[in-house]
């Protein structure tokens, strides 16, 4: 019974990341579409890139034949913004153990409620499925 309450909330909670996330997509397909790439292409490039901002970048990048090089220090200058708040959390959270490695991983969605994680209070989706 409990099981099935609190996936029933972490899927409420969800639903407003997820309507965002579907704009998001719809945004990012209709740019690939009028840039001539089809639905392959957005498959591939949803798989492989990890920065979602990335992946508008890159429409960018394969339009204007851009070359690896310039394709990879964009890359690093877009995602540069992740190694600052790393830095800025690493010794708050020295102590933490492996939920280090979620706090990094997480693209930083919990900056400032990682307390209320640690103490395994947060209900939201992501956090129900880690603390279970």
């Amino acid at each position: 019974m409990k099981d099935e309450m609190t996936k029933k909330y972490a899927l409420k909670q969800s639903l407003p990341v997820m309507a965002g996330y579907l704009v998001l997509g719809m945004g990012f397909g209709m740019l690939l579409k009028a840039k001539g790439y089809g639905a392959a292409w957005a498959f591939f490039m949803s798989l492989f890139i990890y920065a979602g901002s990335m992946q508008y970048v890159t429409i960018s990048l394969l339009a204007g034949s851009a070359s690896v090089i310039s394709a990879a220090l964009m890359t690093w200058m877009v995602n540069a913004r992740h190694l600052l708040y790393g830095i800025a959390m690493l010794e708050r959270y020295k102590n933490t153990g492996l939920y280090r490695l979620y706090f990094f991983c997480s693209a930083f969605r919990h900056y400032g409620n990682a307390d209320r994680i640690l103490r395994k209070g947060c209900k939201c989706h992501c956090c129900t499925i880690w603390n279970s």
